[in-house]
């Protein structure tokens, strides 16, 4: 197993024990998704959407 595949199971693994999707989003910005980084980029800027979206919606939810 190469560095990379050691640190996408770690980061998948993590990611199943705590949803916290900063895992997911380091992954993509990681990961080479075959010679098409660009790719995993925008797939981590809209999951960083995401996660504002719902720490935003948490919040409105307690105020």
């Amino acid at each position: 197993m190469d560095e990379t595949e050691a640190l996408m199971k770690s980061l998948w693994q993590s990611y199943k024990d705590t949803q916290d999707i900063g895992l997911l989003i380091q992954a993509c910005n990681e990961a080479p998704f075959f010679g098409n980084p660009d790719m995993g980029r925008e797939i981590a800027v809209l999951l960083a959407e995401l996660q504002e979206f719902r720490i935003g919606a948490k919040a409105s939810t307690t105020d």
